[in-house]
C-alpha cells in the first residue's frame, strides 16, 4: 500500500489537486463542436520529434514518442495491432507521426487502412500545462484534467470527440481509426 502511494505521488510531481478517481474510467463521446469552443491541453518542455515507421501489417507495431532528454518522459504511445485481415497479410503499413509543438496533439499521416483496434495513449504527468484562460472555468488543474477528452481535430476547425478511457492517472487512451489530427481538449 505504501509503495502504491509513493508511486502516485511520484507520478504527479508537485501537483496537489490530482484526482483520485478510479482507473479505466470511460470518457464518453460528446457531440461535435468547433475549436473555438474548447481548450487544447498545452505541453511544456522541449518539442517531441516526428517519426516515420514502416512495418508488416501482420506483425503490428507499438510506437513510443518521448519528450527530449533529460527526462525522456513518454508523450504518446501508438499501438497498431497485428492485422487479422488475410488479404493484407503481405502488406506494410507506412506511418508518420508529427507531434504538435506546445500541445498534447499529433498529426497521424498514412496512406494505409488501419486495423480497427489501433489506439493512441497520451501520457501527460510531467508536461501538463493548463491554458491560462481555463482557470476561469476550471479552478484547478485537476478539474481541467477530469474534463479532458480525446478528439479528432478536423477541417474547418471541427472537433469530433472520439471517446476513450483513463487507464491510469495522467493517461488517456483512445481509438485511432484513420489518418488525421488528434488532441486532448476540454470544453470552454
Amino acid at each position: 500500500m505504501l509503495l502504491a502511494s509513493l508511486q502516485s505521488v511520484a507520478c504527479h510531481g508537485n501537483r496537489v489537486d490530482v484526482s483520485t478517481g478510479t482507473a479505466s474510467a470511460t470518457i464518453t463521446v460528446a457531440p461535435a463542436t468547433t475549436l473555438d469552443k474548447v481548450w487544447q491541453l498545452e505541453a511544456s518542455g522541449a518539442p517531441v520529434r516526428d517519426t516515420s515507421v514502416t512495418f508488416a501489417a501482420k506483425s503490428g507495431r507499438t510506437i513510443v514518442l518521448r519528450h527530449a532528454h533529460p527526462d525522456d518522459a513518454i508523450f504518446l504511445i501508438l499501438d497498431f495491432p497485428p492485422s487479422t485481415d488475410t488479404s493484407r497479410a503481405g502488406d506494410s503499413l507506412h506511418i508518420r507521426v508529427q507531434p504538435v509543438a506546445g500541445k498534447y496533439a499529433f498529426v497521424l499521416a498514412t496512406p494505409d487502412k488501419l486495423a480497427p483496434a489501433a489506439q493512441a495513449t497520451f501520457s501527460y504527468a510531467l508536461h501538463f500545462r493548463a491554458p491560462a484562460e481555463a482557470s476561469a472555468k476550471y479552478p484547478s488543474t485537476g478539474a481541467l484534467e477530469q474534463a479532458l477528452a480525446p478528439a479528432l481535430l478536423g477541417a474547418a476547425s471541427k472537433v469530433q470527440f472520439v471517446g476513450g478511457t483513463r487507464p491510469a492517472a495522467d493517461v488517456v487512451r483512445f481509438p485511432v481509426a484513420a489518418a488525421g489530427s488528434y488532441g486532448l481538449v476540454a470544453p470552454r
